[in-house]
């Protein structure tokens, strides 16, 4: 079973101020304090991902795997995405395979190539993972509907090219 991670600081009721709390106030300084805040976003994204990897006895590696398998992929490519080394896609496919929520396959345009897919019991694991992160984002509760459309398309807006 995956261990769980502490809170993050600002998932404990209080604001979501700086990931390093150590530091001083970013009074002055609108993008330091900015990016301390999205540092801080994404620090409780990941507590609350952990813990919906927990409630499925994934380790978190083993999630985001899982996330990122839409369709069959090259575990090569699994694992430049995740910026992991192939032989650690090799170990986290063993254990996913042995719980019979991937199937590795051969490309059909090249036969040196493996490709990892879900199996109907792995996609019904991802969906749940996918749903509780969805419905359950710590930071996401704190936020009326209307907070949450505007935050919604400023994030499309920062990450689309």
């Amino acid at each position: 079973m995956a261990t769980a991670t502490p809170p993050h600081p600002g998932t404990a009721g209080g604001p979501l101020r700086s990931s390093r709390p150590d530091l001083p106030a970013a009074e002055g300084d609108p993008e330091g304090e900015l990016v301390e805040l999205v540092i801080g976003l994404m620090e409780t994204m990941k507590t609350d991902l952990f813990a919906a990897a927990e409630a499925e006895d994934l380790a978190p590696p083993q999630a985001f795997l899982l996330r990122l398998l839409d369709e069959p992929a090259p575990m090569r490519d699994l694992a430049e995405t995740m910026g992991y080394d192939a032989s650690n896609i090799t170990a986290l496919a063993d254990k996913l395979e042995g719980r019979g929520l991937v199937e590795r396959q051969q490309d059909p345009a090249d036969r040196r190539v493996r490709r990892l897919a879900l199996t109907t019991e792995g996609r019904a694991v991802r969906d749940r993972l996918q749903r509780r992160l969805h419905s359950e984002a710590t930071v996401l509760a704190r936020l009326d509907e209307a907070e949450r459309a505007e935050l919604r398309e400023l994030l499309r807006r920062a990450v689309t090219p």
